[in-house]
């Protein structure tokens, strides 16, 4: 009984509507999420280079405070570079991993302090560990305290940024070796993460579509309900309804129209009546020129008859005054009949106070 309850409300054009609005806000929402999150998946998967630099340029500058009057702070330094190896897979776009490598070099390029799988001893020249090209940036880097990236063929991504003192000087570089994650897994999860925002979203989605293909809804059928009191007014002969809808959409232009036929109908069944009055006044006195007229011509006849047999033959005269009676007896029959054809069938069975209201009203209407 409660599936049945359930279903028939979607079987009403409120429920109808209700459904539709609903669904269309929930893959209009989905569609969206959905293109919304591949542009950002391909734009940031195309851009990574970028958002190293970025990060890079970042963090760099949080390792100036460990130069300092000519010595620096190796300890604080690794201890720096741990909490941003940490940091990394937190911020870094569509990636879980740490990077491989995390340094600290000097002016010189040996290293300071480094961090992750690939570290390497203090004072370590990081060049044995770089490609050519990489050296090369390196070098750009301390010489024209500039930032630099690269991705290598395999997704390896090779980024330095400088470290810069208060008067602007080199002291040395951030240096970090960062692979680009497993594109399974890294579709994995972002699979995962849009699946779990299409649930919230087609929820919330479901929501605002619920409440408002409720309210257009219920709108819409409050005005065809309007239409349809004045229908079924119409069906039974009772023209004077209107259906009222001001509005000047497709609804309420077929009120209009609709209100225009009731009220040509009216006009059209008063014109009718009128014909039907006047042709039924014609069959009555046709009825009375061929019954009436003629009984009453042979009362006149039987009468006249009578004038002269009542000198000579009484017996005569007597038969023909009975033939007039009879005749007589027809003609009234025939008048009663016709007068009550002629009386209104709408004044049966009401009093004479109502029917002279009645007549008012209808005399007062023309």
């Amino acid at each position: 009984m409660g599936m049945k309850g359930f279903t028939r409300i979607f079987r009403h054009l409120r429920g109808k509507l209700t459904l539709s609005y609903t669904i269309t806000a929930v893959v209009s929402f989905l569609l969206f999420e959905l293109l919304f999150f591949s542009i950002v998946f391909l734009y940031v998967s195309s851009n990574a280079p970028m958002f190293s630099e970025y990060y890079l340029e970042r963090y760099a500058p949080q390792a100036a405070p460990y130069f300092t009057n000519g010595s620096i702070d190796r300890q604080g330094l690794v201890i720096w570079l741990r909490l941003i190896n940490a940091e990394v897979p937190q911020q870094w776009p569509l990636s879980n991993d740490r990077p491989q490598l995390l340094a600290v070099v000097d002016s010189y390029g040996n290293t300071l302090a480094s961090a992750g799988p690939r570290s390497l001893p203090g004072n370590t020249p990081i060049q044995a560990q770089l490609l050519p090209q990489d050296q090369a940036n390196l070098a750009a880097t301390l010489r024209r305290a500039t930032a630099e990236v690269r991705q290598g063929t395999d997704g390896t991504i090779i980024a330095m940024a400088p470290i810069k003192g208060s008067g602007g000087q080199v002291l040395g570089a951030l240096v970090m070796n960062i692979a680009q994650p497993d594109r399974g897994m890294q579709l994995t999860s972002i699979f995962q993460f849009i699946l779990l925002t299409c649930l919230i979203t087609a929820i919330v989605a479901s929501l605002i579509g619920l409440i408002s293909g409720s309210l257009i809804a219920r709108g819409i059928t409050r005005r065809l309900k309007q239409l349809s009191f004045a229908a079924d007014k119409w069906s039974r002969g009772d023209f004077s309804a209107q259906a009222h809808d001001p509005s000047a959409d497709e609804l309420g232009q077929t009120a209009q129209q609709l209100n225009q036929m009731a009220d040509q109908l009216r006009q059209l069944l008063q014109v009718r009546q009128k014909l039907a009055t006047l042709e039924e006044r014609n069959r009555l006195a046709r009825d009375l020129h061929d019954s009436v007229k003629q009984q009453v011509f042979a009362v006149g006849m039987q009468i006249g008859a009578t004038k002269v047999l009542l000198r000579r033959d009484v017996d005569a005269a007597e038969t023909r005054l009975n033939e007039a009676q009879k005749l007589i007896g027809q003609a009234q029959q025939e008048l009663t009949t016709l007068i009550r054809e002629l009386r209104p069938a709408a004044l049966a069975g009401k009093k004479l106070s109502d029917a002279l209201r009645a007549l008012a009203t209808q005399w007062t209407a023309q």
